[in-house]
């Protein structure tokens, strides 16, 4: 049986590492800065279309282009999450271990033997639970942005963000065991 308490103890280490380098503050200041452009974005179209709407006859057809045209709207928005999402996590798993045993920072971290499985395992939970938090920022604030603005909730938007998280998992996955191997 594995000792969970050491892969805890890696992944909190590698949590709180990896806040404090630079790619994290630039990924979440580029998300804040998309999430603010996507907003208003998103308010002129809507205020727009919704002042088209009102002048013109307000019937069937136009309700439901309007709430298509939302929906477009919020996945383009989900889109480009996504890929944000996607690049955070390559960008998380990229030269992990590797740079730490070439830098030597490897042994100051692993300070008594654990297995290396331990080690990988430890930093994968660590970036896996930031990524998630990343990415429920990023894609909950692009549907809470539609939402509050239109009063649009879309249908399964709680599944979209699962899959986006584990697009974005499964990358920084490949990337951390890349790093790893190399």
């Amino acid at each position: 049986q594995r000792p969970v308490k050491k892969i805890w103890i890696i992944a909190r280490m590698t949590f709180l590492e990896t806040i404090r380098r630079r790619i994290v503050l630039t990924g979440l200041v580029l998300g804040l800065v998309f999430l603010a452009v996507f907003s208003l974005g998103f308010r002129f179209v809507y205020t727009n279309a919704y002042e088209e709407t009102i002048s013109g006859t307000s019937g069937a057809l136009e309700n439901m282009m309007m709430s298509e045209g939302i929906n477009a709207l919020m996945l383009a928005g989900l889109y480009a999450v996504t890929f944000l999402s996607a690049a955070m996590g390559a960008l998380l798993g990229a030269d992990t271990l590797s740079g730490e045993i070439i830098s030597g920072t490897i042994q100051t971290i692993v300070t008594k033997p654990i297995p290396r499985s331990d080690v990988v395992l430890g930093k994968w939970l660590g970036f896996a639970i930031l990524l998630a938090g990343y990415s429920l920022l990023m894609s909950g604030g692009t549907a809470f942005s539609v939402w509050i603005q239109s009063g649009y909730a879309a249908r399964n938007v709680l599944q979209g963000i699962s899959l986006i998280y584990l697009e974005s998992l499964l990358i920084m996955t490949i990337s951390l065991s890349c790093s790893s191997f190399l």
